[in-house]
């Protein structure tokens, strides 16, 4: 019992001295809130952008404190260059922006809609913003929709009871939008500081061009985590009927770059472009035979290049996007065979072949295709596929018509296959891989690039020579990501150039495929779309 008074009785004190304790925290806490509520709500030292890198490269992390939409998009840094700062434009027109959304994408659309919002110029260069409801089901977003946009100036909404996809609704918000000039962007997309004259401009200067911005990346859509990216950015399709964004060659001099205003690109995305409904119907307008899936990008950017039009970057125009490094890729076997069909010419078949896909079109998809194309040729005379491959996409390989894996190859340690001078084969670095070598596989078991055949050499050694008939050195398979020569019955394989006249050189070459597994990386490879 004496135990049990003094443990009841340590209870207590320790009770009482809790309960003080608190008393004292809050009485701190009432005395000084207003001080600490200044010091969480001041803005805190932005950290410098170097704006004068070669690549215009910055990033900053809006900071937590920032706790309204409004706050954080003002606080998004002007990444533009000092001439596009100096350039002044004089605009006779204004735009239509159209943004599509559905269900919780709203949370994004209210981003993008704030940092257009969010410019000076809002009034002189938007006509009217239309907003389009793709189908949403959640009441409570329908509402929260609806009192939103009654904040919105010039806003106006087109409401889906059922979902069809980002084509159907652009192709709806299209027909009621009251402009000539028609912005389209998607919900998550932050427009930066003077996105939208350089756009407008472009499509005054030239009537026939479909008119991008520059795409930074937006790293979190919650702290809209800012990053500037390669100030020589253009959109470029793949051979899996894909679109990717890599830097272009071209017009690699800094002092270049900060001058030149636009940009020619091979393709577009659909994140963030602008253009003339007039000129968009003449080259046929939206595809309405696309299903959901994706694709339809790709055949408008086709369709832009070979009907008479363009697709050029307005270099002063910034926005950026959270899917930036993800290449887009339809997963809509129809849509693919559509693309393919319409516009890939003698290169359909390979086409198809090496994103996976059956060559054969139904028939019924056939007859669309043929009364489409009799349709466009009725608007426009068109080029064909090899006039785009090699005058406007001229840093994409093509593929030989018996290709079945094309692409840079690339081996399961992160390294790519690079010809070298001496006809090895190096493995450098992917991220290092300027002047891609791309190879390609054919139906007859050759693996070649530069019209030459990967050799395997007595020595072991892997090199490319002049491609020889019936030559068994010269013939590969490939299967479960193993390349195995047929001659040597060895597989290409991952390792350091055993000459010491080059130290540490990584390079191919012939090896035992039966390796260890914590070896089994060094012998799998894959092609790597270019």
């Amino acid at each position: 019992m004496a135990r049990f008074a003094m443990f009841r009785g340590n209870m207590l004190l320790d009770t009482a001295l809790l309960a003080v304790l608190l008393v004292l925290m809050y009485a701190f806490f009432h005395q000084h809130r207003s001080r600490l509520a200044a010091s969480f709500s001041s803005r805190p030292t932005l950290p410098s952008l170097n704006l004068n890198s070669a690549d215009q490269r910055g990033m900053y992390a809006i900071p937590d404190t920032a706790k309204s939409i409004d706050t954080r998009i003002k606080l998004i840094p002007d990444l533009r260059s000092k001439a596009c700062k100096r350039f002044e434009y004089s605009l006779r027109e204004k735009a239509s922006i159209i943004i599509d959304f559905n269900d919780y994408q709203f949370y994004d659309l209210k981003n993008t809609v704030q940092s257009v919002l969010n410019q000076n110029s809002y009034d002189d260069t938007v006509d009217e913003m239309i907003v389009v409801d793709d189908g949403s089901t959640l009441e409570y977003i329908r509402q929260e929709l609806d009192r939103y946009l009654k904040t919105v100036p010039k806003a106006r909404l087109i409401r889906f009871k059922v979902q069809r996809g980002t084509l159907k609704a652009r192709m709806a918000a299209t027909k009621e939008a009251k402009t000539d000039v028609v912005v389209y962007l998607e919900a998550g997309v932050l427009c930066g500081h003077g996105w939208l004259e350089p756009l407008i401009d472009l499509l005054i200067k030239d009537r026939s061009v479909v008119a991008l911005p520059h795409y930074d990346r937006v790293h979190s859509p919650v702290s809209l985590e800012y990053l500037g990216t390669h100030g020589d950015l253009q959109a470029a399709p793949t051979w899996n009927f894909g679109i990717r964004m890599r830097a272009t060659a071209a017009a690699a001099d800094p002092t270049d770059r900060q001058q030149r205003f636009t940009l020619a690109s091979p393709a577009l995305r659909g994140s963030a472009f602008a253009l003339r409904r007039s000129f968009l119907d003449s080259i046929g307008s939206f595809d309405e035979d696309f299903e959901e899936g994706g694709g339809d990008i790709l055949e408008l950017s086709l369709r832009t290049w070979m009907c008479g039009g363009m697709i050029e970057t307005a270099t002063c125009s910034r926005v950026a996007i959270s899917n930036f490094d993800d290449q887009l890729k339809p997963f809509s076997q129809r849509n693919c065979q559509r693309t393919a069909g319409l516009w890939f010419g003698d290169l359909r078949e390979v086409s198809l072949r090496l994103a996976g896909l059956p060559a054969a079109i139904p028939a019924a998809d056939e007859a669309l295709i043929a009364a489409r194309l009799r349709y466009i040729a009725s608007l426009r005379q068109c080029r064909d596929v090899h006039w785009y491959w090699q005058t406007v996409a001229r840093e994409n390989f093509i593929p030989t018509q018996g290709a079945v894996k094309f692409g840079i190859l690339g081996s399961a340690t992160n390294r790519c296959a690079r010809l070298a001078n001496d006809s090895k084969v190096d493995l450098v670095d992917c991220a290092e891989v300027r002047n891609r070598t791309v190879f390609e596989l054919t139906n007859g078991g050759r693996l070649r690039a530069y019209n030459r055949c990967v050799t395997t050499e007595k020595t072991a050694y892997v090199v490319l020579r002049d491609c020889r008939d019936n030559d068994t050195q010269q013939l590969w398979t490939y299967k479960d990501k193993e390349l195995r020569n047929v001659w040597s019955n060895l597989c290409a394989t991952h390792v350091t150039d055993p000459d010491p006249g080059v130290a540490g050189r990584q390079i191919v070459m012939a090896q035992g495929c039966n390796a260890a597994s914590e070896r089994r990386a060094f012998l799998q490879w894959q092609f790597l779309w270019d």
